[in-house]
C-alpha cells in the first residue's frame, strides 16, 4: 500500500516500500476528486535508482478534497496498477516538533514550561508535555492544549528534564500522527536553568 504523510502542511511523501522489497518500475498518479486530471509525479524518492516514494509541493496539495494514488508497477512488459484507498489529507498532517522550550520559576515551588511552534496554525494543535525528574524511573505524560504546562511543588533538590511534542486537534483533523518529540530542557539542580 501506499502512506503518504503532509509535514508541517510545507510538503507531503507518499512512499510504497523501501528497496528491499521493491523490484519493478514505479510510477504514481495521483488526483482529487470532482476537481483535478490525473496527474504524475513530479518528484520521485529514489532509493539506488528504484523509485520509492514522491514528494508532493506545497503548491500541489489540497487540504479538505478526497485525495487519490495510483500506482503503476512495470516488469519486464507487463503494468500492474496498484490502487489506493482515498484518503483525506487533513487527516495526514505531521507537524514540526514544537522549539524554544523555556522554562520559568513561578511562586510556590511552581514551574511553567512554554514553547513555540513551526506548525503554520497554532490553534490547530494539542500538544503532550513529558517529565521526569533524576529520581523518577518512568516519563510522566500530559496532554496539553494551549502552549503553557505548570508543574506545581517542585522539589529544589531534583533537577528535570520535559519534552513536547504536538498533533492535529480534532477541530481540524483526525490525523494519530505525533511529531517527533522537542529537543529536551532540563531544570534544576546540577543543571543550568534558564528564566
Amino acid at each position: 500500500g501506499v502512506e503518504c504523510v503532509l509535514f508541517n502542511e510545507e510538503y507531503m511523501t507518499c512512499t510504497w516500500g523501501s528497496r528491499e522489497t521493491l523490484t519493478a518500475n514505479y510510477s504514481l498518479y495521483y488526483w482529487y476528486e470532482n476537481r483535478s486530471p490525473v496527474v504524475e509525479c513530479k518528484h520521485y524518492l529514489q532509493d539506488r535508482g528504484i523509485s520509492v516514494g514522491c514528494r508532493l509541493n506545497q503548491s500541489e496539495i489540497i487540504q479538505f478534497q478526497p485525495f487519490h494514488v495510483l500506482i503503476n508497477a512495470s516488469l519486464g512488459g507487463t503494468t500492474l496498477e496498484i490502487p489506493s484507498e482515498r484518503m483525506q489529507l487533513q487527516d495526514l498532517v505531521k507537524p514540526e516538533a514544537p522549539v524554544n522550550l523555556t522554562i520559568r520559576n513561578m511562586s510556590n515551588n511552581q514551574l511553567q514550561l512554554t514553547w513555540t511552534s513551526p506548525y503554520p496554525k497554532a490553534q490547530c494543535l494539542e500538544h503532550a508535555v513529558k517529565y521526569r525528574s533524576n529520581k523518577d524511573t518512568s516519563w510522566t505524560e500530559h496532554q496539553v492544549k494551549g502552549d503553557v504546562f505548570s508543574l506545581p511543588s517542585v522539589d529544589y533538590e531534583k533537577y528535570y528534564t520535559f519534552y513536547v511534542r504536538s498533533k492535529i486537534n480534532s477541530y481540524c483533523g483526525s490525523t494519530q500522527l505525533w511529531s517527533e518529540w522537542s529537543v529536551p530542557v532540563v531544570w534544576g539542580s546540577n543543571s543550568t536553568s534558564k528564566g
